[in-house]
């Protein structure tokens, strides 16, 4: 949930407490997620979720009263969704398991750690906001792709767990026509970071385009990939005007250490525009890097079509990664 610590930042500042569950770790088939959060303010508003159902329900009691009177001890609990499993029932029958994190907040404690994770959050800045059971401390800066966005480690008396505020899910598309728009907005509703760059000015689309968390215009389609934050994380969809802007584009982004770079177009495009990049004294090993067509063969032809198509290759590479 984008913003999630900055909401949470503004109530600590009004002088309410809060109260914040997270999920820490899950199985498959589990109703929430590692990463899902939700928070109960002292005005009864919920945002967020970490599953539904009648185990958040429950939660939610629980927080109102931890609100009511000020006291609740930082708590791991490890659910199973299922009755006839081992351990602690969520009272769900989804299957699966995940273990959540709650914990309250109150000004005194925790306000000036919450300021600074609300700055860092709002300027998409690299951080780590680490909880254990006696204590929250924000570490500004720090940036470790290999632990992955959430961590918990455990051990027999103790526990820490640690989120990463920078977005490590990061996609950055070179093309801001119809069909970056479309892909914009569906990433950005998976809960990516989405950048998106163009060479064309006042663009309708690019001006339309509400969803991309970073918007840059270029004189020139090669520079684009150099506009791209965090290279080694993010996966670039080249999905320009035309073959010459796409072969700017490709060129640029060669020249970077992208994960996944993937390219819009039919077979025989792809082919032709290989053809022209290795005119160019483009490398074999390095045009092995480029993916295309990109998007899962469903048939797809309109921009949201395309847009769904290419999110569920996303989807099926990240989990083939997991």
């Amino acid at each position: 949930m984008k913003f999630f610590w900055r909401r949470v930042h503004e109530r600590l500042r009004s002088g309410e407490n809060v109260f914040v569950a997270l999920v820490v770790k899950h199985t498959i088939h589990s109703p929430g997620t590692t990463g899902a959060r939700l928070a109960v303010f002292e005005s009864e508003e919920i945002i967020g979720t970490i599953g539904g159902g009648v185990m958040e329900r429950n939660l939610v009691g629980v927080a109102a009263e931890a609100l009511r009177t000020g006291r609740y001890e930082p708590t791991l609990r490890a659910l199973v969704h299922r009755e006839d499993g081992e351990g602690e029932k969520s009272g769900m029958m989804c299957a699966g398991e995940q273990t959540n994190l709650y914990y309250l907040f109150d000004p005194r404690t925790h306000l000036n750690v919450f300021q600074a994770v609300a700055e860092s959050e709002e300027k998409g800045h690299a951080g780590v906001l680490r909880f254990s059971s006696s204590n929250i401390e924000f570490e500004p800066g720090f940036m470790d792709s290999q632990i992955g966005q959430y961590h918990l480690n455990t051990s027999s008396d103790a526990w820490i767990y640690s989120e990463q505020l920078l977005n490590l899910r990061r996609v950055g598309i070179l093309g801001g026509g119809h069909c970056g728009l479309a892909l914009s907005r569906t990433l950005g509703q998976l809960g990516y970071h989405v950048s998106i760059v163009d060479d064309r000015v006042e663009l309708t689309t690019m001006e339309r385009n509400t969803f991309a968390d970073k918007k840059v215009t270029v004189s020139d389609m090669e520079e684009a990939a150099s506009r791209l934050d965090y290279p080694e994380i993010t996966q670039v969809f080249v999905m320009t005007t035309d073959v010459r802007s796409d072969l700017l584009a490709l060129k640029g982004a060669l020249a970077r250490p992208f994960p996944f770079i993937g390219i819009m177009g039919s077979k025989a495009k792809i082919g032709n525009i290989k053809k022209a990049l290795r005119g160019e004294g483009i490398l074999d090993d390095q045009l092995a890097r480029l993916t295309g067509p990109i998007g899962l063969p469903i048939q797809s032809q309109t921009p949201d079509e395309i847009a769904i198509s290419v999110a569920a290759q996303l989807l099926e590479r990240r989990g083939r990664s997991a």
